[in-house]
């Protein structure tokens, strides 16, 4: 399941990295749904966490991070629509797509962190995700800051978004993760 998850975050990192504004593919919904079933039938099976060598807390977090996927792609979603409805300057445009090659870039290194250290996975640093959003926001005249604010309202969300995966710690084995999808 970790590495199904691992792809999935690896293939939304090239759709950001490719600079690609339309809307997400229907077969990323499709994984993530394939995986979100996994996760439930694996949390039925009684035990199944002993016999694989898993931690007991192996389910909850598998299911907080699929929940957080799905709010990657519903805020990547999200941020494509905007970028479309805009005429972007050739100077911002650069900067969307810098902006998005730095998301795609943490997406990448949690993704093989989940593949190389599955008990250890750090969260991706808020810093680097909040520099790529104040380096977007920098490149828009202040004339056209309201004219861009919807962009930026939906790039600050994507940029939260991916710096929210969760991390993994051996000592978090019966923490709980929460989301806004697991809250809804």
């Amino acid at each position: 399941m970790r590495q199904r998850a691992a792809r999935l975050l690896r293939r939304i990192g090239e759709q950001l990295r490719s600079g690609m504004s339309g809307p997400v593919p229907a077969g990323f919904w499709s994984e993530l749904g394939d995986s979100e079933s996994m996760a439930a039938r694996v949390a039925l099976e009684p035990g199944w966490q002993m016999a694989e060598g898993q931690p007991e807390g192996f389910t909850l977090r598998m299911q907080a991070l699929l929940a957080r996927i799905r709010e990657i792609l519903l805020a990547t979603d999200a941020f494509g629509a905007q970028r479309r409805s805009l005429k972007l300057p050739a100077g911002t445009e650069a900067e969307v797509t810098t902006f998005q090659t730095g998301l795609a870039a943490l997406l990448d290194g949690y993704a093989r962190e989940l593949s190389e250290h599955p008990l250890a996975v750090r969260a991706p640093p808020n810093v680097l995700a909040q520099r790529c959003w104040s380096d977007l926001k920098r490149q828009t005249a202040d004339a056209q800051q309201t004219t861009y604010e919807p962009l930026l309202a939906t790039a600050r969300n994507l940029a939260d978004q991916i710096s929210g995966l969760p991390a993994w710690k051996p000592e978090q084995a019966n923490a709980a993760f929460t989301s806004r999808a697991s809250q809804a």
